[in-house]
């Protein structure tokens, strides 16, 4: 999963843009470099057995513990106007997004 200062380094240098690919509502976040492009579909996230804001925002962990708190860890957040981090705690249902080198 990335850390926290890929994501980081990721909304620094890419544009992004809330859109539908295959009918599918995503965030693709496309390098400003060298146009490169990822595409992360608005998933929704769970609590417990439900699942919530599909297709109107993704919640995708990363692979940094809080800082602050033994419970959780940061995950990416968007909806269609807004693309951040935030600090989260492990019983919430993320995506997971691998990352290779």
């Amino acid at each position: 999963m990335p850390t926290l200062e890929q994501i980081k380094e990721l909304l620094d240098n890419c544009d992004s843009e809330w859109t539908m690919l295959d009918k599918v509502t995503s965030r693709r976040l496309t390098s400003k470099f060298n146009g490169n492009s990822i595409f992360l579909p608005a998933a929704g996230d769970r609590d417990g057995s439900d699942l919530k804001n599909h297709g109107f925002g993704g919640y995708y962990w990363l692979g940094t513990q809080s800082p602050d708190e033994e419970s959780g860890a940061c995950i990416l957040i968007f909806y269609d106007d807004f693309t951040d981090w935030i600090l989260d705690y492990w019983n919430d249902g993320h995506s997971v997004r691998p990352v290779a080198k």
